[in-house]
């Protein structure tokens, strides 16, 4: 997700492979941030710390919904951090790979 300041120019257009497993992705890569100088934050959580199990797989085209409102809206990751999420469920992922970015102070 962009940093604060930094403008998404691009539509933002959620992807979703319906295949076994679920793929899914909206936006840029970091790869494509680095090569245009578009600051960013990199937060990841892995699915075993997930009490629901997969993310990637498992509900990925219903989940890439919520990264594509929050970037249309330009927010932060402090949209992440302050949203109640019902525990256990797969949204509440979003959460801890939210925390992921903030600690490592990519950007």
């Amino acid at each position: 997700m962009p940093i604060v300041g930094a403008r998404l120019e691009l539509p933002v257009l959620p992807l979703e492979g319906y295949t076994v497993p679920e793929i899914s992705m909206v936006g840029l890569t970091e790869e494509d941030c680095q090569k245009q100088d578009i600051p960013y934050r990199v937060g990841r959580t892995l699915s075993e710390d997930n009490a629901r199990g997969q993310i990637i797989g498992e509900s990925a085209s219903e989940l890439i919904h919520i990264d594509a409102q929050v970037m249309t809206m330009n927010s932060t990751l402090d949209v992440f951090i302050n949203t109640v999420y019902n525990y256990p469920t797969l949204a509440d992922t979003y959460k801890y790979a939210a925390y992921d970015a903030w600690a490592n102070g990519n950007g």
